[in-house]
């Protein structure tokens, strides 16, 4: 009998399995200027896994696609501050393929294929949540996984409100309401959408979710850390410089 409770107790108190999935796809806010400033330099400058990425400015421009915050880092930065709501600065989404599933993909049309997968994914999550169309802009980064694969990743960067008939109102994601569980889904209904276009077929067990490895975040701050006057100073000088040359 000893012997029967002790396996029972023993199976109510196995793990959870791992989610599974083909795609990983991230939601995070930014409350603070110097955290937002971190991001962008991190998105805007972190090299290729081939390729040294200029610190010139017409190079980095080149960088991000603009959906409507902006083609360079301080436009962005600019476009953030002036859509900001009272908690949030920016949103900060990521979507990063399973590398496995994306060899499957001739590679001339990988980053094509992942920037449709990410633009489908924010439009058609904005659209399920009723709300109008939102601005963004986002970079693709190329980096190499541990298992020596090409890991092509997209960082998304998004307004803290959305446009509404009665003028910008704030936009939240919320896992209580079910916000992250809808972004997922689409994510992963998006990406094989798309696969089967190209007339790919994903795998009929998807990898295990930890498997995956997610893309690198820089060392950051914590949200709550105020700026110095010097940083602020600094953040100010950033905003206005001229990316024109």
């Amino acid at each position: 009998m000893a012997r029967q409770k002790r396996s029972s107790a023993m199976a109510l108190a196995a793990p959870t399995p791992k989610p599974k999935t083909h795609i990983i796809s991230n939601i995070a806010y930014v409350k603070q200027y110097k955290e937002m400033l971190g991001k962008l330099k991190y998105f805007t400058f972190r090299d290729d896994r081939n390729d040294y990425i200029s610190r010139s400015a017409r190079k980095a421009r080149r960088r991000w696609v603009d959906c409507g915050m902006g083609e360079d880092y301080p436009t962005i930065f600019n476009t953030c501050q002036a859509l900001q709501s009272k908690d949030v600065l920016a949103w900060t989404y990521v979507i990063s393929p399973d590398p496995t599933i994306m060899e499957l993909v001739p590679e001339r049309k990988r980053r094509a294929l992942l920037e449709q997968v990410t633009e489908s994914v924010v439009e058609e999550y904005y659209e399920a949540r009723d709300e109008n169309r939102p601005r963004y802009s986002y970079v693709i980064h190329d980096r190499e996984a541990s298992t020596n694969k090409q890991q092509l990743h997209s960082h998304i960067v998004l307004a803290g409100t959305v446009e509404t008939m009665d003028g910008p109102q704030p936009f939240y994601n919320n896992r209580r309401d079910g916000h992250i569980e809808l972004f997922n889904k689409l994510a992963e209904e998006v990406f094989e959408r798309e696969l089967a276009a190209l007339g790919i077929q994903t795998p009929l067990e998807p990898v295990v979710a930890a498997d995956i490895d997610k893309p690198l975040e820089p060392d950051l701050p914590e949200p709550d850390q105020p700026m110095t006057e010097r940083e602020r100073i600094i953040a100010e000088i950033i905003a206005q410089w001229d990316w024109s040359f």
